[in-house]
């Protein structure tokens, strides 16, 4: 029997599992941005070839880089997003917290190819 989701880690951890390549996508926009920038906000970078089921990974993403010690958030710094889309929420500035792990994230974590769902496939959920 499952449970309900109910913590950003959880969720995370789901990702992680089942969206790594989606993941680690977003996570290496990120990160090169960083790298160039020293700072990233969210709407630096595209994530056009990122399917609308799977855009929810963008928040996993920095959360895990955050966690990583690789980037941190700014709270200082703050403005309406212009993304498309976005509605003009409020997103913040992400700072490169370190060169060296963001290096070795890279160099550690390729592209990877993103599947394409089975076409009618229903998920065999086990006990």
């Amino acid at each position: 029997m499952s449970h309900p989701v109910t913590t950003m880690g959880e969720v995370k951890d789901l990702q992680q599992a089942f969206k790594h390549a989606v993941l680690v996508r977003v996570a290496r926009k990120i990160v090169e941005t960083a790298l160039l920038c020293g700072e990233v906000w969210p709407d630096d970078y595209s994530i056009a070839e990122i399917a609308n089921r799977d855009k929810n990974c963008v928040g996993g993403a920095y959360n895990w880089l955050e966690g990583a010690k690789v980037i941190y958030r700014d709270r200082q710094s703050n403005r309406p997003s212009t993304a498309e889309n976005a509605h003009g929420r409020t997103i913040f500035k992400w700072m490169l917290a370190n060169r060296e792990l963001a290096e070795t994230f890279l160099r550690r974590n390729p592209l990877v190819e993103m599947a394409e769902p089975m076409p009618n496939h229903q998920p065999v959920l086990l006990a």
